[in-house]
This record gives C-alpha cells, structure tokens and sequence, in this order.
C-alpha cells in the first residue's frame, strides 16, 4: 500500500523510481521484492541496488515545503495597497488607511 503523507527530508523522503514516479522511501521498500519495486502507476521494474538508495526527488521536497510552509502563514494582499500580509499582521491593521 502507498501511504498518503506529506514528504519531507528527514522522515518521508521522496524516492524517484527509474520510470520517474515518486514514492516516500518506506513505501518503495515494503512494496519491494526481491530488490525489485514495481511502480504502482505504470508497472514498470525498478531495481533497488543493494546498499544503496534511490535518488531523493529534491523538487518535491521543496514543493512539498513551500505548500506547508504556505499553509502555516498564509499571505493576504491588500487591495489598496497591493502589498502582502500575513493572517495576523491583517487583523491588527484593520481599518488603517491603506483600506485592507
């Protein structure tokens, strides 16, 4: 089964397979037989070489952190001003001339 969580660096690193999916390492190696993991989405073989890991899919990481990071202090721009605030800044400056 393939797990559903968020990737990361340190615990669920994502793991490109030889067909360029990307699945978090865990997942590769419980699905894995025989050093063989076959992609869930286009069943292609991957051979999993022996004291070695999969090439860590950095762009994912980062995408995956910038989402969080977004999701963790939202920006909010001012229709007036055009500028951008975070969630908190917004409710300490309603009603300032800027109009936000």
């Amino acid at each position: 089964a393939i797990c559903s969580e968020n990737f990361d660096s340190v615990k669920i690193i994502p793991r490109l397979l030889k067909c360029g999916h990307t699945f978090c390492e865990v997942c590769i190696y419980s699905m894995s037989v025989d050093f063989k993991a076959i992609c869930p989405n286009c069943k292609i073989v991957t051979l999993l070489p022996t004291g070695k890991t999969l090439p860590k899919n950095f762009a994912m990481i980062s995408l995956t952190e910038q989402i969080m990071k977004s999701k963790i202090d939202p920006k909010i721009t001012c229709k007036a001003c055009h500028s951008k605030f975070s969630s908190e800044a917004v409710r300490m400056r309603i009603g300032e001339k800027c109009g936000m």
